[in-house]
């Protein structure tokens, strides 16, 4: 096993360990090989990073389950990373799509979720297919601030009646059992409620055109991943999603539809 640079390990939520691996590509520049612990849900996903498929970076389990890492020289949290490299707004590092969904699991989740509403045809024959677009209206009830992000279903009715969509829902936890309650009118196909991990999740982003989403991990995922992705925020938003501006700097150009419902 090569000796490592140094260790890194997430601190947060799934969402943040998301947002701030990009750093792991970076630190491994500076030489060695990096440690990237993180949370179970987000161990698979990790491995899609380039800097762990070329050997630059091992991700290792965070937690109860944590094996032991090799050994280290430094030692930083996630969090910590735009500090140490001096990040600014204008030079938050941005590769492109830095995860990616396994292709064989994208078709699979693909085929479970075939189109509900009918191909339509224009005056001259074309077909249109409808949007592939995935919703999830909450987060993790046990952060402190969940009742400023997180919403019922029954509150995006009106946008789920919009017409030559298919809806995919990506919600997981409690608030998925919400589906059952929608009008009959709607139809939500319950896509991740059962997912083992992210990167089953990552699988069925893939296969969409857009997310929409409240500020949850789901807003990072499709970001890190650069599916479009519209994020509903509350009045007084999060540092990371900038106040004056309707796109964030750390999910730019296609990644970054992302629009500040304020």
């Amino acid at each position: 096993m090569k000796a490592a640079g140094c260790c890194l390990h997430a601190e947060q939520g799934l969402g943040d360990t998301i947002q701030f691996c990009r750093y792991a590509t970076l630190a491994a520049a500076r030489g060695g090989v990096v440690v990237l612990q993180v949370q179970p849900p987000v161990e698979r996903l990790m491995a899609s990073l380039a800097a762990a498929r070329c050997g630059q970076v091992e991700v290792a389990l965070l937690g109860e389950r944590a094996s032991v890492p090799p050994a280290f020289d430094l030692e930083c949290p996630l969090m910590s990373l735009p500090a140490v490299f001096g990040t600014r707004l204008e030079t938050v590092p941005w590769p492109g799509a830095y995860l990616a969904a396994d292709p064989r699991l994208a078709l699979e989740k693909r085929m479970r979720t075939p189109y509900v509403r009918p191909i339509s045809r224009s005056g001259s024959g074309l077909a249109h297919r409808p949007l592939r677009v995935g919703i999830a209206w909450a987060g993790n009830p046990r952060y402190k601030a969940d009742r400023q992000r997180s919403m019922e279903v029954g509150t995006l009715l009106p946008l789920l009646r919009t017409p030559n969509i298919n809806w995919i829902s990506l919600q997981k936890g409690e608030a998925a059992e919400q589906l059952s309650c929608l009008a009959g009118s709607v139809f939500v196909w319950d896509g991740s409620s059962a997912d083992k991990d992210l990167a089953e999740t990552a699988a069925m982003v893939a296969t969409l055109d857009l997310v929409i989403t409240t500020d949850t991990c789901i807003a990072h995922l499709a970001g890190a991943m650069a599916r479009p992705v519209w994020i509903l925020l509350p009045h007084l938003s999060d540092w990371r999603w900038m106040q004056e501006i309707e796109t964030t700097p750390g999910i730019p150009r296609r990644g970054s539809s992302a629009s500040a419902a304020r």
